[in-house]
């Protein structure tokens, strides 16, 4: 049962994408009980009003000299429900385009997890499994670069902190210039040494709650590199 197809804050509410309902759809029914499901969708109650009266102004023949239903008529038709101005309304059209549109594209919008990933490195030390892992995931080809670069970012912290060993070494990430330097904005504001101190704090916080627990191997750039985690 679903009550409304259109959501948002009133007055600027949008149709539901066709990928949320075909979530919401795809519930209706039980698989160990039922082959089909039934979806229905609830009217606005301004939607139902109107259809009430309308059946009853139907009902009514155009043609009719009877005064008494001629007086109803006109009744009615001074009665008629209206549409509120700021309400927005969905129509059967819209249902039935929302039923026939194709599967939206899925993708993870979570990132790699540390816990994640030192369970994967204790499960196997080469960290092209690792890219293996995060390959499979639903992203697209952007994603799937974006995730990679994390992953490097995270062996470095890793490695930065002394917790693993990467074998060999990877190249070092890009350094940040100085104000000075080409290619870099004079009146950028560098942070201050408290920040930077809170930040590494920081880091160092989060490196040992997700410290590996045993013996690793892992690559930084290449299949072959592997690493070692400290106790």
């Amino acid at each position: 049962m679903v009550t409304s197809l259109l959501k948002g804050p009133h007055g600027k509410q949008k149709l539901i994408d066709p990928s949320t309902v075909h979530q919401i759809f795809g519930r209706a029914g039980r698989p160990q009980f039922d082959t089909e499901g039934h979806v229905y969708v609830l009217a606005h109650e301004d939607d139902v009003r109107l259809l009430r009266w309308k059946e009853k102004f139907d009902a009514i023949p155009e043609t009719t000299k009877d005064p008494g239903l001629l007086k109803a008529k006109k009744d009615l038709k001074r009665k008629k429900p209206p549409r509120g101005d700021d309400s927005q309304y969905w129509t059967q059209g819209q249902f039935e385009k929302l039923k026939g549109s194709p599967p939206g594209r899925l993708y993870s919008k979570g990132p790699l997890p540390w816990r994640l990933l030192a369970y994967l490195l204790k499960i196997s030390p080469e960290v092209d499994k690792v890219r293996g892992v995060i390959r499979k995931r639903l992203l697209d080809q952007p994603r799937i670069v974006a995730g990679e670069k994390a992953l490097e970012k995270m062996l470095h912290a890793l490695a930065a902190g002394g917790f693993v060993t990467l074998d060999p070494p990877p190249p070092p990430l890009a350094a940040s210039r100085s104000p000075g330097e080409p290619g870099r904005n004079p009146h950028h504001r560098h942070p201050t040494r408290a920040r930077r101190r809170k930040r590494r704090a920081r880091h160092r916080r989060s490196a040992w709650r997700h410290r590996p627990t045993s013996s690793t191997a892992c690559s930084s750039s290449a299949a072959s590199t592997r690493c070692t985690a400290h106790s």
